[in-house]
């Protein structure tokens, strides 16, 4: 027999390998197998297997070992890979890659089924009550664990720190040990959280959705934000589970959306699985595992996450459809909607595309009758529609580039023990410095791009390149020379706020002020409690 295999590197061609006799009988299309290449060794995906070639056998090398007991990846997942390889021009080995974790990559096994949990000794106990630790870390960590009966790797990454190097140092001691649960397959589990009585829309929008499973039909959901499509997505994939699949829940960027993981394990529990770039490769390798043995009925994940292969997949739904997060922009390019919705009519069932805001692409798909729309006009939850004021500040003196009216709409929401949220797309204190004597904008020495002034690093900064200078450097653009910032950037509005409310609470969000995803989450917890 002939092997076509797909090296995990970025290679356009794929190689074909003999099969030996010894492994003519175990061998099947999407194992991984261990295969020369020129002085070296390489790991594979078989791809397809024929008992005859055109090329003269004799030039043929043999595989040297296939790495599992069964194929890791689906014919169906294959085939997938192999069309989006032609259809983005990737060379095939490092699509295929895209679907397995990183340590099956590589010649690794894969580990036994179970997740880390960590459960306190009595021990531990005493060391709490005797206030004998000392690490503030190991403090927070322990009184975690006192909270709870065990608490698992998955939970303990929600904290905003490194937790593994005080745990370690905790285990040393005997104040905790560390435990392998063996997961059940979560078929038979019923529901945890209680079910949402939907309105009329929400109702008919279900409706629609329900009567597609079974089959492909992608289904846009035009909800105006607030509309409860949420809900929606509950209901019929409650149908989902209770018939035995899976289903796979797309979002833009998980960092932003974490309240909604937190609502899904509220309603499913241990049935719901996250795949995010905040997990380390262990943590994914686990999370794949468990899906491989259906102990996982809902996968939230970003973009990466329309790759995994969930054998029981039944619906698949793409959160916030429009947004630009789904297109990867580096390596393989592509865009994970549109993979969903070509696995999903591959695998012939139902798509969902939500958003309050859909693509120019997904509106003219339903003109020409190829999605069909479901639409959710009304807010059940809100007390009266937004009102939206479009204020002409040509005339009106502004102060860091607030109007009149605007503060004064401010003040009074504050005043009333409100929250005031300002949105501006620039980073900096001001995206430009100009020489007023001569005009001259100071612009990058590598790509010819405007310097963003950012006054807390006394910086000006290139956003294309990250090429940077002092803000105080000399510039010899004429005899005068006086540079001073123009327009307006996030630091620059932040600084404006703090001046005219010294008295309040002001946290600015952007690329510059948040560094992980934890920070964010941390000011998004304190946002919504008030602070």
């Amino acid at each position: 027999m002939i092997a076509t295999v797909a090296l995990f590197a970025p290679l356009r061609q794929m190689y074909d390998y003999i099969v030996s006799s010894s492994m003519y009988e175990s061998l099947l299309i999407g194992h991984r197998v261990w295969v020369p290449l020129r002085s070296s060794f390489r790991v594979g995906i078989v791809l397809r297997i024929r008992d005859s070639s055109a090329v003269d056998i004799s030039r043929f090398k043999l595989i040297i070992e296939i790495l599992d007991e069964s194929p890791i990846v689906s014919e169906k997942m294959l085939d997938l890979a192999c069309w989006a390889s032609a259809y983005y021009h990737h060379p095939i080995g490092e699509v295929v890659a895209t679907i397995l974790p990183a340590p099956l990559r590589k010649k690794a096994l894969i580990p036994s089924i179970g997740s880390e949990s960590w459960v306190l000794t009595e021990l531990g106990r005493q060391a709490i009550k005797l206030g004998s630790v000392k690490g503030s870390r190991q403090k927070d960590l322990l009184t975690t664990l006192e909270r709870n009966e065990s608490v698992s790797a998955e939970e303990l990454g929600e904290l905003d720190y490194n937790w593994r190097s005080p745990m370690r140092i905790i285990l040393e001691r005997n104040y905790a040990v560390k435990r392998l649960v063996v997961a059940t397959p979560m078929a038979s589990v019923g529901l945890l959280g209680s079910k949402t009585v939907l309105n009329a829309e929400q109702t008919h929008a279900s409706k629609t959705i329900h009567e597609t499973l079974g089959r492909f039909q992608p289904t846009v959901l035009y909800g105006v934000t607030g509309s409860g499509k949420t809900e929606v997505y509950f209901d019929v994939i409650d149908t989902v589970i209770e018939r035995g699949g899976q289903i796979l829940f797309l979002l833009p960027e998980i960092a932003l959306t974490k309240h909604l993981v937190k609502r899904f394990r509220h309603r499913f529990g241990n049935q719901v699985a996250a795949l995010h770039s905040g997990l380390n490769n262990k943590e994914r390798l686990t999370t794949w595992v468990r899906i491989q043995k259906s102990e996982v009925r809902v996968l939230l994940g970003t973009r990466s996450a329309v790759w995994l292969d969930l054998p029981d997949l039944k619906l698949i739904i793409v959160d916030e459809e429009h947004d630009t997060a789904y297109k990867q922009q580096d390596g393989f390019r592509y865009s994970a909607r549109d993979i969903a919705i070509v696995r999903a009519q591959r695998a012939n069932i139902p798509v969902v595309l939500g958003s309050a805001t859909p693509s120019f692409e997904t509106l003219v798909n339903v003109e020409h009758r190829s999605y069909q729309l479901v639409r959710l006009n009304t807010r059940p939850l809100a007390s009266s529609k937004t009102k939206v004021q479009s204020i002409d500040v040509r005339g009106l003196k502004l102060i860091g580039g607030l109007s009149e009216p605007l503060i004064r709409n401010m003040r009074d929401h504050l005043g009333n023990g409100r929250q005031v949220v300002l949105f501006l797309n620039r980073r900096g204190f001001s995206p430009m410095m100009i020489c007023r004597s001569c005009g001259m904008l100071m612009t990058c020495l590598r790509c010819d791009a405007y310097l963003v002034y950012h006054k807390q690093k006394e910086s000006m900064i290139c956003h294309h390149c990250g090429y940077r200078k002092s803000a105080f450097s000399k510039v010899n653009c004429c005899i005068e020379e006086v540079i001073e910032p123009l327009g307006l950037g996030t630091e620059g509005i932040e600084e404006a706020v703090r001046d005219l409310f010294p008295d309040k609470r002001v946290c600015r969000v952007d690329r510059d002020s948040i560094r992980s995803p934890k920070a964010l989450e941390k000011i998004l917890s304190e946002i919504g409690s008030g602070e």
